[in-house]
């Protein structure tokens, strides 16, 4: 009998044995594992990918990959791993020729997604969708409406809600449809740093009463790493069109709460959600000679004003409604008992999923937050995207 149950466990441990690659966690490879007919991206979480020994997975990183061999190495853009029978990674190159990869945590791959020039119907400025390929299969993540001329951000488009991570579901998630011959955009990102010093240059001249504290950072736009959780290692990139000043308050409190209760409704249903931002706050004037004036900083070769509103468009996929526009005011000068900056009727209070922010989302120190029906705003909100029948 204990023959049998030792030689089961054996059997066991052999069926269950797996094969750990580990690579540097904030480059990871795009990681995909064939099942069938069908293709399923792994998750990468915590620096390692892990998969049956008896399997093989590949490696996609239109950035190319670097350090995956463990005696020097090229660099590619597609490559096969596979486990020794005493569970060694192997790697293979489209060449065929392979060797013992390297393990050490160190492959990486500088850049995972990218941006395509597509056509997006609610956008009247250039259309560009953010993602990666697999193969001939295009995984867009999120689509952007950019304003060249501005060099500026129109509004931000993601969809949120359950997601099959098989490769060839990706078709019916409800982007755009991106295909090998859409030409790629690059947007730089390297002036961030720049953006930031003069934000907080005009900041700290504007409230020079508040010199010990930073009222305004350049932050996201929407947050991946909440909505995008097997997928949001592949947003490293989705910099410069994401990052807007935000008034701290309302980005950490407030704002923040409006993104959990969006996870928590998205978590059986799929929504729509456009992103963006709207208006300029204005610095009011400390007396009756001067006028009030408003705060800009540089991002070469363009101004830039702080937004007085942040909004969110959230409608369900299935468009059973037209959704709900939620507005942030990001500026500390807002009076709420003059209502001078609520441009609707606000219907907050009869959302049910807002019920945990019902308390507090009038509290100007906490970010005020109201809400619009999209037809109401549709024309008074920067960026707006275009859609029939508001």
């Amino acid at each position: 009998m204990w023959t049998l149950l030792i030689l089961s466990l054996c059997v066991l441990t052999t069926l269950a044995a797996k094969c750990t690659l580990k690579f540097d966690k904030g480059h990871p490879g795009i990681f995909v594992q064939k099942f069938g007919s069908n293709h399923v991206i792994l998750s990468v979480k915590d620096g390692e990918v892990s998969w049956d020994n008896r399997a093989k997975i590949e490696g996609y990183c239109p950035g190319e990959f670097r350090n995956y061999a463990r005696y020097g190495s090229d660099y590619q853009a597609h490559l096969t791993f596979s486990c020794t029978n005493s569970l060694d990674v192997r790697y293979q190159r489209d060449d065929n020729n392979g060797d013992i990869a390297r393990n050490d945590g160190t492959l990486s791959c500088t850049t995972t997604s990218k941006y395509y020039e597509v056509r997006i119907p609610t956008c009247n400025n250039k259309g560009l969708a953010y993602g990666f390929f697999i193969g001939t299969q295009a995984v867009v993540l999120a689509e952007v409406c950019y304003n060249l001329d501005l060099m500026q951000t129109q509004y931000l488009h993601y969809i949120i809600g359950p997601r099959s991570p098989v490769v060839e579901s990706q078709s019916t998630n409800g982007f755009v449809n991106v295909t090998q011959s859409s030409a790629d955009v690059f947007i730089d990102s390297s002036n961030l740093q720049d953006q930031t010093d003069s934000l907080d240059l005009a900041v700290s001249y504007a409230f020079v009463e508040y010199l010990d504290e930073t009222l305004y950072k350049l932050d996201k736009l929407i947050s991946p790493w909440k909505f995008w959780r097997a997928l949001h290692p592949y947003f490293n990139d989705f910099i410069s069109v994401n990052s807007i000043p935000w008034w701290k308050p309302l980005k950490y409190f407030n704002w923040g709460s409006l993104e959990d209760a969006i996870v928590r409704i998205s978590k059986n249903e799929t929504y729509d959600v456009f992103a963006g931002t709207s208006g300029t706050v204005v610095y009011p004037s400390n007396d009756k000679c001067s006028d009030p004036y408003p705060i800009t900083y540089k991002v070469e070769p363009h101004d830039r004003n702080i937004p007085l509103y942040v909004w969110n468009y959230i409608r369900k996929k299935d468009l059973t409604d037209d959704g709900v526009v939620v507005i942030g005011i990001n500026s500390p000068f807002f009076d709420s008992l003059s209502k001078e900056n609520i441009i609707c009727e606000d219907i907050c209070d009869n959302l049910p999923w807002f019920n945990q922010l019902h308390k507090r989302r009038k509290m100007p120190a906490l970010g005020f937050l109201f809400c619009c029906k999209p037809g109401e705003v549709k024309d008074k909100l920067d960026g707006f995207p275009i859609i029939q029948n508001l």
